[in-house]
């Protein structure tokens, strides 16, 4: 990526790269989330799926921020990001924000355990569940969640069977259970 902007802009064809290219060397250690465009050394950022997932599953008991970049549509694969015990979080992104898109399956994210969520610009999309709550996002046992700036699309929690009157409704969106 940046050797072929480095390529076109020197003028070379992508055949051998010229002397004014830089050439990385091969035991150069390769960061765990790129850097993005408006992220400064200190923040965690992440670009895809895989840097996101992997910086909230390595986060630890101190407050993280994760910046997303602005126009970004990360497409979670399938797999909620899960939340759990003495975790605090917060992803945002600049501008028009970014968007997290579960793509109808699985939720966005599950906030548990006295885990703590703070989205700030980010949007949500598509996140769906079978015969259970929180289709964008679960917030259970003690987990915090809060939102600023920021849009829930198409969430859906839906019902395989009818619902039993004696059991709580199944509800789309945000929801919450001995939550903050």
């Amino acid at each position: 990526s940046l050797l072929v902007m480095m390529l076109l802009l020197s003028g070379g064809s992508g055949g051998t790269p010229s002397p004014a290219a830089p050439v990385a060397s091969p035991l150069a250690p390769v960061p765990a989330a790129p850097m993005v465009a408006g992220c400064s050394g200190l923040e965690h950022c992440a670009d895809s799926a895989e840097s996101l997932r992997s910086l909230v599953h390595n986060a630890s008991g101190d407050a993280m921020l994760i910046r997303l970049p602005e126009g970004a549509n990360i497409d979670l694969g399938g797999y909620a990001l899960e939340l759990r015990g003495s975790v605090t979080l917060r992803i945002e992104s600049s501008g028009f924000g970014a968007w997290l898109d579960a793509g109808q399956r699985s939720r966005v994210a599950s906030v548990r355990d006295g885990a703590s969520l703070s989205i700030v610009n980010v949007h949500l999309a598509h996140g769906l569940v079978e015969d259970e709550s929180g289709g964008c996002i679960l917030v259970e046992d003690g987990g915090t969640l809060r939102m600023e700036k920021s849009v829930l699309l198409g969430c859906e929690a839906v019902a395989s069977r009818p619902i039993d009157p004696g059991f709580p409704e199944i509800r789309g969106g945000v929801a919450a259970a001995d939550a903050h």
